[in-house]
């Protein structure tokens, strides 16, 4: 592998797509196959830029080594300080080259989730779509534990409890639990729908971080640590019928698969609002297949036919 080949993808990338990389933020008006081509050239400079960053991360550390040996060996074993300055700062200076390439790398990298999540949102979303419909979107690939994100932190009571090593009498350590709570609104978009209803949507994460840490008995120093996860999606969508066309009100504001339901109407049309709950254990990323379900769910609570065949109805 020759390193620099993520540079010269970088380079052939638009300023859009440049921005995007250095903010982590996307925000356009596109068709669907204007959003592809986009996902598609930025996966293939990350895709470039991991295998880049691993390789820069392994040779780095190699000249380094490489650079402090001959240095030793010229000082120390040839005693001649200024010959292993010499021979070492050339390894040396190729490794910062390196490390300062990885650092580089590693502030452009974006978070895979939501890279992949939006291109399976637009590929289940194209049967709807009218040819050339635009899809206006903002996307977030900075990825939910940031500390701008974060909404609550909170440390528990410290606890003790008693352990009997096998040679020694009673000890106890002390641990300790820390809760941070970040939420990441990362997606949300709108567009309109070849039947000529509107579609909006929005996906919020809100992930709980639960760190609990065991201490020695001097509680010097951490040798136990055990991080938990449960992160609970959101996803929000507001499906407008076309002119004339109404929905009845469900019986009950919960369906059977525990999503809220709301139709509103009024003299603007009728909008069909619905929200799912999906819980995750750990990091595990949405499925894009819960999007999907519940804009189908919202579809036929609002008597609209699948995108195929309106279209096929309209021809």
């Amino acid at each position: 592998m020759l390193l620099g080949k993520a540079e010269v993808l970088y380079r052939s990338l638009s300023e859009d797509e440049k921005s995007l990389l250095e903010t982590k933020s996307a925000q356009a008006d596109l068709t669907a196959e204007e959003w592809l081509g986009f996902l598609a050239r930025i996966d293939r400079y990350e895709q470039a830029a991991d295998a880049e960053r691993s390789a820069a991360s392994v040779l780095g550390g190699a000249a380094t080594v490489l650079g402090v040996g001959l240095f030793v060996v010229g000082s120390i074993a040839w005693r001649r300080p200024e010959l292993g300055l010499l021979l070492g700062s050339l390894p040396l200076a190729a490794a910062g080259r390196l490390f300062l390439q990885q650092a580089t790398l590693r502030r452009r990298n974006l978070a895979n989730h939501p890279r992949a999540f939006a291109r399976g949102l637009i590929e289940a979303l194209r049967p709807e779509l009218k040819p050339g419909a635009r899809l206006t979107m903002h996307v977030e690939f900075s990825g939910g534990r940031l500390r701008e994100k974060q909404v609550s932190r909170k440390s528990g009571p410290v606890r003790v409890e008693l352990r009997r090593p096998v040679l020694s009498p009673f000890k106890a350590d002390l641990i300790t639990t820390k809760e941070t709570t970040y939420e990441n609104a990362w997606i949300e978009g709108r567009t309109r729908l070849v039947d000529g209803s509107s579609l909006e949507w929005r996906i919020v994460d809100r992930i709980g971080h639960r760190e609990e840490v065991t201490y020695s008995q001097r509680g010097v120093q951490a040798f136990d640590r055990e991080d938990l996860f449960l992160t609970r999606s959101t996803i929000d969508l507001a499906l407008k019928l076309p002119p004339g066309r109404t929905a009845r009100p469900p019986a009950t504001p919960y369906t059977p698969l525990g999503d809220k339901v709301e139709v509103e109407s009024g003299s603007g049309g009728t909008v069909v609002r619905m929200r799912r709950e999906v819980f995750l254990d750990g990091l595990r990323p949405l499925d894009v297949g819960e999007f999907a379900a519940l804009l189908a769910e919202a579809r036929r609570r609002g008597g609209l036919s699948h995108g195929r065949d309106a279209r096929a109805a309209r021809e």
